[in-house]
C-alpha cells in the first residue's frame, strides 16, 4: 500500500552563524536561541504523531470521493491543535504517485495524479502476471491513472464541486486517461486535454474552476 502524507514540519532551527569567520559560516543547529523556537519532535508515524486518516470512498462506478474515517478522527478548526497532519492510503493494488502534484486553479486544492501499473504475462495462457510500466498486447491488464482533488490543509475533498461531466455531487476522484496532465483554463471551465491525441476531433473533459471571491482591489479617500 502506497500512502500520501501531509505532515506539519515545524523544525525551524537552522541559521547561519555569523559570529564565525566568513569562510567558515555554515548552517548550524541553535535550539536554545531565544529567537528560534525549539522544534517539536514529530515522532513515529501512526504512533507518536497523530495524523488524521482519510479514505477513498466509492460513489458509484468510476466515481469516488475522499473523506475522513469517522467524524471523531478528522481535522477541524477545533482539533487542529491535536494533529500533526493527515494521510491517505491509495486504494488500488500497486497504485503510486508517478507525477508531481499540482495546485488546482491556483488554490490550496491538490490535484494528485496516481497510477496503477499494467500487469503482463509471457503468454496468453500464463497465470503469472508481473507489473509493467509499458502497455502490452500479450495477456495484458491495462493500468489506470487517477486524479484525486484534496485539500492540502486537512486532507478533505473540496467544499465545492470541481469535477465536471455529470458526476455525482461530492465526487473528488476519477479515472482519467493516461499521459501527462494537460489542463487549459478557458472562461469558467478547466479543459482537460490529458490523453487527447487529436484536439480537432476529440473533445476535452470539462471541469470546474474555483469560485470567484469578491475582494476590494483598491480604494481612495474622498475629502
Amino acid at each position: 500500500v502506497q500512502t500520501l502524507y501531509s505532515v506539519l514540519d515545524n523544525a525551524r532551527y537552522q541559521i547561519k552563524d555569523k559570529t564565525k569567520p566568513k569562510d567558515d559560516q555554515r548552517l548550524e543547529i541553535h535550539p536554545g536561541n531565544a529567537d528560534i523556537p525549539t522544534p517539536k519532535q514529530v515522532g513515529t508515524m501512526g504512533v507518536d504523531a497523530k495524523l488524521a486518516q482519510q479514505v477513498v470512498s466509492s460513489l458509484g462506478v468510476g466515481n469516488e470521493t475522499v473523506k475522513a474515517v469517522n467524524t471523531a478522527n478528522e481535522l477541524t478548526v477545533a482539533t487542529w491543535k491535536d494533529y500533526s497532519g493527515w494521510y491517505l492510503d491509495l486504494p488500488e493494488e500497486g497504485e503510486r504517485l508517478l507525477k508531481p502534484m499540482q495546485f488546482w486553479d491556483g488554490s490550496n486544492i491538490l490535484a494528485v495524479y496516481s497510477e496503477s501499473p499494467s500487469a503482463t504475462s509471457s503468454t496468453s495462457s500464463s497465470s503469472n502476471t508481473n507489473e509493467s510500466c509499458q502497455p502490452t498486447t500479450v495477456a495484458a491488464l491495462p493500468g489506470a491513472q487517477y486524479r484525486t482533488l484534496i485539500n492540502i490543509m486537512d486532507g478533505k475533498k473540496p467544499s465545492v464541486q470541481l469535477v465536471g461531466g455529470g458526476v455525482p455531487l461530492g465526487t473528488s476522484r476519477i479515472e482519467v486517461p493516461q499521459g501527462t496532465p494537460q489542463l487549459v483554463t478557458s472562461g469558467k471551465k478547466i479543459l482537460d486535454y490529458t490523453g487527447v491525441r487529436d484536439v480537432k476531433k476529440e473533445k476535452p473533459r470539462e471541469d470546474n474552476r474555483m469560485p470567484e471571491q469578491s475582494l476590494r482591489p483598491s480604494w481612495r479617500q474622498v475629502k
